[in-house]
């Protein structure tokens, strides 16, 4: 029975973390394979992953738990995050470990030798974008690398909770932007686009879901507009996509865009940047709209083309919700299984 150690370190639970958990979930109905997972203590993915059979070890950090006696006899490491990729390469040192990694960001690999030595060392690295991909490739030779995106799991939508979301706009269309509010998510376009429609639509309305250090200086550029609103974080986001119109997603960096299918599942017609791995997911004009980053106007354009052409819009989001079921856990995590079946010789 082949033994898969799987590895998170992350500090917070996000989600790489939620996709190390429903992966674990899927493999756990595969027969004939014993799971591990070390992750530090205290972290929501520890229960998650007892939940579904998963033995257990805590580890502070990458230099714990190699001689842990359920790391014996383990065939295959699987590092989830940055700071497990190190567990990975000190454990194939000590114990002769194949491992794999999973790379979900954007970021330039650190140079540093032990960064370069993890990547190179490892039997495959899953990348999540063409991106990213293009990234890992500066380290180590592309042929270690393999894309398999996140999978998507459709956010739900309350039909009474939506209905009272909308209750409060009465009249109005409304625009949704979805993420954390740092530079990277790009905020300011969006209320740069929100301006130029104060007057022009004046029946769309701007709602921001997320919170993050930026909130204080979009609020101050957002001063003066009656068409805008910080909504802050929210739990029920499925109940908000379900109102919305558009969403915007102006990124500067983005590694994939798991937003965007949970907004296409949703039928909402996407309008997001062209960077990173957001072209993985929509080809333009067909089921989204790509526009350069980090302008503006051929944002507003955009948004006002779809606001303005119905069928155009509603052909957009049927297109997105054939889109998702490529990204259907079962078509994720079997191609995860796939890949670990080759590399045991299963």
């Amino acid at each position: 029975m082949p033994k898969l150690l799987h590895i998170n370190l992350s500090s917070a639970f996000g989600g790489g973390e939620r996709q190390t958990a429903n992966l674990i979930s899927f493999l756990s109905r595969q027969p004939d394979m014993e799971q591990i997972l070390i992750t530090r203590p205290g972290n929501p993915l520890a229960e998650l992953g007892q939940q579904h059979g998963c033995q257990v070890i805590e580890a502070k950090n990458q230099l714990q738990q190699h001689f842990s006696p359920l790391c014996r006899g383990v065939d295959l490491v699987h590092c989830h995050d940055g700071r497990s990729v190190y567990w990975g390469l000190l454990h194939r040192w000590l114990k002769g470990t194949p491992y794999v990694i999973s790379r979900r960001v954007e970021h330039p690999i650190s140079a540093k030798r032990s960064s370069r030595w993890a990547y190179q060392n490892a039997e495959k690295i899953i990348c999540l974008s063409r991106a990213i991909r293009s990234q890992v490739a500066k380290v180590a030779p592309i042929d270690k690398t393999v894309i398999i995106p996140s999978a998507c799991f459709p956010v739900p939508s309350d039909p009474e909770k939506s209905a009272a979301i909308r209750a409060c706009y009465p009249g109005k269309r409304l625009i949704g932007q979805i993420g954390a509010l740092i530079d990277l998510k790009g905020q300011r376009y969006t209320l740069e686009v929100a301006r130029q429609l104060q007057h022009s639509h004046p029946d769309v309305h701007f709602l921001f879901l997320g919170s993050g250090p930026n909130l204080g200086s979009l609020k101050q550029q957002a001063a003066g507009l009656s068409n805008v609103e910080f909504v802050g974080q929210v739990q029920n986001v499925g109940d908000y996509l379900a109102c919305f119109e558009l969403l915007l997603m102006p990124s500067l960096m983005e590694g994939f865009g798991s937003t965007i299918l949970e907004a296409m599942h949703h039928g909402v017609a996407v309008i997001a940047s062209e960077v990173g791995g957001i072209p993985d997911i929509i080809q333009n004009q067909s089921n989204g709209l790509l526009v350069p980053p980090a302008d503006s106007q051929s944002l507003a354009n955009a948004a006002v083309c779809l606001l303005d052409h119905q069928a155009e819009r509603e052909q957009i989001a049927e297109n997105g919700r054939q889109t998702v079921g490529a990204y259907r856990p079962e078509v994720v995590f079997n191609q995860c299984w796939t890949l670990y079946q080759n590399l045991l010789g299963c």
